[in-house]
């Protein structure tokens, strides 16, 4: 009897084992399915074309499958390939609707911020203030800059070749194109600081391709607060070509010029 009762305990032992298996080869091939989806759908974009006709497709694959990492994945791929149509803004509703507390959503940023717009903006900013994941604040906070130093530069090629302002309204439409000429560079250049603080002070740890975002922060902060126009220079000591000491407080109010040359 206990060798009966022992030999239906090592059967049962191996059929749950045996179903646990298949339950998870199950899932596994039900969340690898809507990633082969999208490889697929990717595929065949790059053998048709049409950037146009397949950001339709990309975002009614990501409305299908909403509960799928994949889906960031897809309306990511619309951002990029459709940057300043109106398709990309119904992107970026999505992101923020259907996916801002996903751990995944970071990786749309890049694509995000690169949009410009300020849909892009207040998705970042939506992101930093609610994701439930300090990566993805950190994310959205290190692009937040991005976006406000592309705006920035954007901004100052209109301004400079005022003949392409027609151009630029073609390209980038007249709302963002309109934005751009409004913005004021201390505005920015305050936002800027505050974000690149904050980055310092809540997000340091998180990790980027080139580092961390509190190595990135310092950086920044010190480029911004010291070697912009109008800023007071750091001090710099050393010697002249002459051989003698000098510092370069001890010109100040003199126009001085810097050459910095060496051999290694």
């Amino acid at each position: 009897m206990l060798r009966m009762t022992a030999l239906l305990t090592a059967l049962l032992t191996v059929l749950g084992s045996h179903g646990a298996s298949l339950e998870g080869r199950q899932l596994a091939n039900k969340e690898g399915s809507a990633k082969a989806k999208f490889e697929a759908l990717v595929e065949e974009y790059e053998d048709v074309g049409n950037a146009r006709k397949f950001a339709e497709k990309f975002l009614q694959f990501a409305e299908k499958n909403r509960t799928d990492p994949v889906a960031v994945d897809a309306l990511a791929w619309v951002l990029t390939n459709q940057r300043f149509r109106p398709v990309a803004d119904r992107a970026l509703k999505l992101l923020k609707s259907q996916h801002l507390r996903s751990k995944h959503l970071s990786k749309a940023f890049e694509s995000v911020a690169e949009g410009l717009g300020l849909n892009a903006r207040r998705l970042l900013q939506a992101a930093l203030k609610s994701s439930p994941h300090i990566d993805v604040q950190g994310q959205a906070c290190f692009h937040l800059v991005a976006l406000l130093d592309g705006q920035l530069r954007i901004a100052k090629q209109i301004r400079s070749q005022p003949k392409k302002l027609k151009r630029a309204e073609q390209y980038y439409g007249k709302t963002l194109t309109k934005h751009l000429l409004n913005l004021k560079v201390s505005q920015v250049g305050v936002e800027k600081e505050r974000l690149c603080e904050r980055m310092l002070k809540s997000f340091a740890k998180v990790k980027t391709d080139d580092g961390s975002l509190g190595e990135y922060a310092k950086k920044a902060l010190f480029a911004m607060r010291h070697l912009t126009v109008g800023r007071t220079a750091p001090d710099i000591a050393g010697e002249d070509i002459g051989g003698r000491r000098f510092k370069l407080s001890n010109y100040r109010g003199k126009v001085v010029m810097l050459s910095f040359w060496g051999h290694w």
